[in-house]
């Protein structure tokens, strides 16, 4: 593991960076989300169906909804928009709002790591990812891992990081897969399986799906399948 870099402050009071396009518009609460609205951004029975580049929209407390060029909504994280927008030292301490979406503040101060808990974590960017882990003196730091050592370490020495770093994977956020048999770190499944209509299950590595074959037709026409038995590896359909 690499040590998390801390990039210098120079001011005790930082201010935040004129971004030139935030939010046009006024916000709205209820009990399930918090939204930033612009012009053109139009909803049907809940669901966003327009929006114009600048509009933002908050499903929850920490993910946020951007408007891109193209006229569509990019989803990312609080802790993802803050690095984007104000840069690597920022994280998402708030939630939606006209001036500072998610509450964008500086993580550290100088010399000083951020406080973090144990297991949280974020993408610095499309192959890092930081994580929150606890040194041997008991104190809570950042801790920067490239995805690719990240799968090594925690999921053996046949893993590596198949997709971008995403923050919003809270199970496997470096996308790690094995590299050999090409199945997904996630899948941790059965070679075989006796399905109920006497048939066999055998495990697709590429998909982490069973394809079910006829127990009789896997004996073929000479022989007949007797009870399935998935422990059975050279003839788990029984043929006799």
């Amino acid at each position: 593991m690499k040590n998390f870099k801390i990039n210098p402050v120079k001011k005790n009071n930082p201010v935040y960076p004129q971004k030139k396009v935030l939010i046009a518009g006024i916000v709205v609460s209820a009990s399930v989300f918090t939204g930033c609205f612009g012009p053109g951004f139009g909803t049907i029975d809940g669901d966003v169906v327009e929006c114009q580049p600048g509009d933002m929209y908050c499903p929850d407390e920490n993910t946020i909804q951007i408007c891109t060029e193209n006229s569509y909504f990019d989803t990312m994280t609080c802790n993802d928009y803050c690095i984007q927008e104000f840069g690597p030292e920022y994280y998402a301490a708030g939630f939606c709002n006209e001036d500072n979406p998610c509450g964008c503040e500086y993580s550290i101060t100088p010399g000083v790591i951020a406080e973090c808990t144990p297991g949280e974590f974020y993408c610095s960017d499309a192959a890092t990812l930081e994580l929150c882990q606890t040194d041997e003196n008991g104190l809570n730091n950042w801790t920067t891992n490239i995805c690719d050592d990240y799968c090594l370490d925690v999921f053996g020495d046949n893993f590596y990081p198949e997709d971008d770093c995403d923050s919003l994977n809270t199970e496997n956020p470096c996308g790690c897969i094995e590299m050999l048999a090409g199945i997904n770190a996630e899948c941790t499944l059965e070679d075989l399986i006796c399905g109920e209509d006497g048939t066999l299950g055998v495990l697709d590595l590429n998909t982490c799906e069973y394809l079910y074959e006829p127990c009789t037709d896997i004996c073929g026409s000479d022989q007949i399948p007797g009870e399935c038995d998935p422990e059975n590896t050279d003839n788990p359909c029984n043929c006799h």
